[in-house]
């Protein structure tokens, strides 16, 4: 009986490629470049020009923060405030569970 020479592991390129491919083919990153749509549609509607909202994507982390500070700074906020809401709602995002937590909790369950 021989054995089957082992396989050499895939390069760092070829993983990065799988990957990437992975993930544009999955309904995520469809939401994501919705998502980024809409934020750059409403940025539009009051007026923020496209380095103003390319600077909050990088700075702001969640998109639904985003749309807070844009929505109320276009609406006239004062911006500590509005500082104060994009933080609790940066806080509160990162406290809800991922949907892979909640498949495992699910999953374990049955």
């Amino acid at each position: 009986m021989s054995i089957a020479p082992a396989s050499s592991p895939p390069s760092a390129a070829a993983s990065f490629l799988a990957g990437f491919r992975a993930a544009w083919l999955s309904v995520m990153a469809y939401l994501l470049i919705g998502t980024y749509i809409g934020l750059a549609a409403l940025a539009k509607d009051y007026g923020f020009s496209l380095w103003w909202v390319m600077a909050s994507t990088v700075l702001v982390w969640a998109g639904p923060a985003q749309v807070i500070l844009v929505s109320a700074l276009g609406a006239g906020a004062n911006p500590v405030d509005t500082a104060l809401a994009v933080a609790r709602g940066e806080q509160i995002s990162a406290q809800l569970p991922s949907y892979a937590d909640v498949t495992a909790l699910v999953t374990a369950g049955r």
